[in-house]
């Protein structure tokens, strides 16, 4: 008897669900309101281009330097060993008091990316590099606008230092910013005979969620 009203009980509810499914086939004149919520994540996305290049090599073969430059666009958004400066990595580039790389960057956003932010420089000094050296490496940065970010500094005082450049947003398409980092002619110019110096120039991007 129990197994027979259970048999009861299931045949039952199906044919309640077959009644609920012809009567909603059969129902004229039916209206419906949807209201759809769409919520897609903004996107902050950096590019970074190098716009010009400048610097001085030592010419082996007169003993001077010798100025070179290259005014083709190259981006650095991805990834890449490569240099700003114009040398891969494990190349070296034989410095002298008086030498300079200089590097005009344009910082963007990408297509479709509508999330304002705020960019910054930061200097990441790697090893091993000699400390004598690095305190004779001048930096220079310059904003758009020509106003000094920072003026003459020696890299070693830099590293691991943020430095606004400045912001980003639909409707400020880019800012632009020149590094140069030069070899000082300082007394003390023999102390860092023989040494060198591995950094890396780390540009990042930060949400501004305010004007």
């Amino acid at each position: 008897m129990k197994k027979q009203r259970t048999a009861l009980l299931s045949l039952a509810g199906l044919l309640l669900c077959v009644c609920l499914i012809l009567g909603g086939t059969y129902a004229l004149y039916s209206d419906r309101a949807s209201v759809r919520n769409h919520l897609q994540s903004g996107t902050l996305d950096l590019t970074l281009t190098r716009t010009h290049l400048e610097y001085t090599l030592l010419d082996e073969t007169t003993g001077y330097l010798r100025r070179v430059s290259d005014d083709g666009p190259k981006a650095f958004t991805d990834s890449t060993t490569e240099s700003i400066f114009g040398f891969a990595e494990g190349e070296a580039m034989q410095v002298v008091p008086g030498s300079y790389f200089e590097a005009a960057l344009r910082i963007g956003r990408a297509e479709g990316a509508y999330v304002a932010f705020d960019s910054f420089v930061e200097i990441k000094l790697l090893q091993p590099s000699d400390v004598a050296l690095a305190d004779q490496l001048l930096v220079t940065l310059t904003a758009s606008d020509g106003s000094l970010l920072i003026d003459g500094v020696c890299l070693r005082d830099l590293v691991d230092r943020q430095i606004h450049v400045g912001r980003v947003s639909p409707q400020h398409e880019e800012q632009n910013l020149t590094v140069r980092v030069e070899f000082a002619d300082k007394a003390s110019n023999n102390e860092a005979q023989g040494q060198k110096v591995l950094f890396d120039l780390v540009v990042s991007a930060v949400q501004a969620t305010e004007e």
